[in-house]
């Protein structure tokens, strides 16, 4: 059916009705022409730009909220874990022996000490003898010292070679060692291992294996006394 009225309906129509399906007929006409839907097919609705903007707001809004969300969660974990006590009941923990409560050093003539480690290799320690000396704690050790000290060798067949260890420590023996005190003495004759057998002051008196004896005067560093440190007989 054509849509468009004939020029016969025209006719029969009065003025204004004329002139508004003239109008009628212009905007359709116009609508075809521009390719524009008809009210039957009407154009896709959609976001404006000025709802785009506004789209991405609110999204960014929700993810911030997202994130602060994720990052309670998260500290109230934390807080959590940090007020929770730790059960140690499994561990073994490494045992640590008693530390002796260090009182007044041991002076005069004592038996044979404790080596410090790598001593053995180097020095037969018999005796040792202990004084405090213008505040430092001296100890003289007594005995003998290896051929070869750094494979702990003493040559087999020979008298071994006697020898007096010093070594010092400050602050009265708190303090660490006085590296400028320490010192190896050897005996002035190869008799064997000596021991500490009397003192007097600083001047000590040392026997050897074929019972020859010694003095040796800890001050000094020498191997004689003077007459007013002369060891008793």
């Amino acid at each position: 059916m054509n849509p468009y009225p004939t020029p016969k309906q025209l006719h029969s129509f009065s003025l204004p009705a004329v002139a508004a399906i003239a109008l009628l007929l212009v905007v359709l006409f116009t609508q075809q022409a521009r390719g524009d839907s008809s009210p039957d097919n009407p154009m896709p609705s959609g976001p404006t730009p000025v709802d785009m903007q506004t789209f991405a707001t609110n999204v960014a809004k929700t993810d911030a909220a997202e994130q602060a969300d994720q990052q309670r969660m998260v500290s109230a974990q934390q807080t959590v874990l940090a007020g929770t006590p730790f059960d140690k009941s499994s561990q073994i923990l490494p045992t640590v022996p008693p530390q002796p409560v260090q009182g007044a050093p041991e002076t005069g003539i004592t038996g044979r000490p404790i080596l410090p480690p790598g001593w053995s290799q180097m020095y037969s320690i018999s005796n040792a003898w202990s004084q405090i000396i213008n505040g430092n704690f001296i100890i003289a050790c007594a005995g003998s010292k290896a051929d070869n000290p750094g494979g702990g060798v003493w040559d087999a067949g020979i008298q071994q070679q006697g020898m007096v260890k010093i070594d010092a420590y400050s602050s009265n023996g708190t303090g660490p060692r006085v590296d400028s005190l320490v010192g190896d003495y050897l005996t002035p004759t190869r008799t064997g291992p000596v021991q500490i057998t009397a003192y007097n002051g600083t001047c000590l008196t040392l026997l050897s294996t074929n019972n020859t004896t010694y003095q040796f005067d800890v001050a000094t560093r020498q191997w004689s006394c003077s007459v007013n440190q002369q060891p008793p007989p």
